[in-house]
């Protein structure tokens, strides 16, 4: 494998190059193996990287890549794709024709790991947020501002611009299990999210948080953002009661218009439509 087997972290298998000659077991990668380009003429490729999937068939890699093998390999991989891993590379000098990743490099890199009690709670908190966006239709700014008295109480008056209050509804169902699970970590006041320091979460915490887990579940990061299940609550409602002008008041739309965009279908959903209506 080379570096041109690796697109967006994710490993491309399309060109890989085979050989006859007989290469030693302890150099066959494995599943969950990180492999990463390590050297190459090109500064901006050096540190890129995909995780190893399930092979059919003994693989190994070419000289200017290396393999990290860890049990954290999901993490390593995340702090592999982040802007931390990319500034502490941008320290790290090559020669004047080659640029290179080497172990010590790496060894000295600093890989911001929590302790699996703190994954956990990362995993279950992110699991509540997602919940919460696709159920209430909250902007991520209006997410980190609920409290657990908002859950109590099942709604969240939002002050807007111009003295108007929009009311943010907190569904029975969501409501029952937050209350569940705030019942069971012992809170009964302040902001719903917080982050390991006990402080309330930031908007910015939240759109890493689905990063990291987009790059873990190998989707693609570009796409997955807090905004997204907005858009996937305006759609689930308008499917499930068809009523545009209560849904822009939900969303604290000024403007109709603004709302009549989750009535527009993708290219697939389109084309599935026209292959059931279009029978003739």
């Amino acid at each position: 494998m080379r570096s041109s087997n690796i697109q967006d972290g994710k490993l491309c298998l399309n060109d890989i190059v085979r050989v006859n000659n007989s290469i030693p077991e302890k150099l066959w990668v494995e599943k969950n193996d990180i492999i990463i380009c390590a050297r190459n003429g090109s500064k901006k490729l050096v540190g890129k990287s995909a995780i190893i999937p399930e092979v059919s068939e003994p693989m190994t890699f070419g000289a200017f890549m290396a393999i990290c093998k860890t049990s954290l390999w999901k993490y390593v991989f995340c702090f592999l794709q982040s802007d931390l891993f990319f500034s502490q590379l941008r320290t790290v000098s090559g020669t004047t024709t080659i640029n290179q990743l080497t172990q010590n490099n790496f060894n000295g890199f600093i890989i911001p790991i929590p302790p699996y009690s703190e994954q956990d709670r990362i995993f279950e908190q992110l699991n509540a947020i997602l919940r919460f966006l696709a159920a209430t239709g909250a902007r991520v700014s209006e997410l980190v501002q609920l409290k657990v008295e908002h859950v109590n109480l099942g709604y969240f008056d939002i002050y807007t611009k111009g003295g108007k209050v929009r009311r943010l509804f907190i569904p029975k169902t969501l409501r029952e299990e937050a209350l569940e699970w705030l019942k069971a970590s012992g809170r009964g006041s302040g902001y719903l999210f917080l982050n390991r320091f006990g402080e309330r979460i930031t908007t910015r915490g939240i759109a890493q948080q689905l990063k990291n887990y987009a790059v873990k579940y190998k989707m693609n990061p570009k796409v997955v953002y807090p905004h997204s299940f907005r858009h996937r609550y305006a759609k689930n409602f308008l499917e499930q009661y068809n009523d545009i002008a209560l849904l822009a008041d939900l969303m604290g739309h000024e403007s109709i218009e603004t709302t009549r965009i989750y009535l527009r279908r993708t290219a697939s959903e389109q084309q599935d439509i026209v292959d059931k209506v279009v029978v003739w």
